[in-house]
This record gives C-alpha cells, structure tokens and sequence, in this order.
C-alpha cells in the first residue's frame, strides 16, 4: 500500500529573461530501505509542467525530467540507501509559470 507523507503546494511565476529558473525547495527526512514515490500534477490551468529533482548535500539523485531526451514523468521511485535530510526541487520545464501538486509517499 501507499503511505502518503507530504503534499507540497507549488505555485511559481514565469522566469525572467536571463534570470534562473523560479525553484521550490524543501527539505524532507528519508529513511534507507525504504522505497519512496514522489509523483507530480499540474493544475489544469498551468502553463508550465512541474519537475520533481531530489538532491543529497547538492549532488542531483533522481529526477522525472531527463533533460537530454526531453521525457517528463509524472512520478520516480526512489530507494533510499542512506538515512538522512535531503533536498526536493520543484520547478517548471523552460522556467514557465505554473502551478501544480508534488506528492510524497511511502512504497510497502
């Protein structure tokens, strides 16, 4: 079964010219051994399409956006191998504005 753990709202504007991209970031406590899902949902009125990217210390994990063949996925599993805070990124592809739902959950 599926354990939910956090919901983040993500609400974000179009980037500027030249300025990086709007990122929403959170930090959350993962467990080795675990399997975790992060899924993510745009709102029907967004422009933008919302990316999931998980970070330990600044090193990128995993991601449901693979830059380099442009395929976006609405959620990535994730086994934890090490107990610690890690860092989730939530942003927009091309830095569009949007809104959108990211999910956490626990895999039994």
């Amino acid at each position: 079964y599926n354990h939910d753990l956090n919901h983040f709202l993500v609400q974000l504007p179009k980037a500027a010219p030249n300025a990086a991209v709007p990122v929403y970031t959170a930090n959350i406590y993962l467990m080795k051994h675990i399997k975790y899902r992060f899924a993510v949902c745009d709102a029907p009125e967004s422009t933008g399409e919302l990316v999931i990217t998980l970070y330990d210390q600044g090193k990128e994990l995993i991601s449901s956006y693979n830059k380099s063949t442009g395929k976006k996925y609405s959620s990535i599993d994730f086994i934890c191998n090490k107990t610690g805070l890690y860092t989730l990124w939530y942003d927009f592809i091309d830095g569009e504005q949007g809104s959108g739902v990211g999910v956490v959950c626990m895999i039994k």
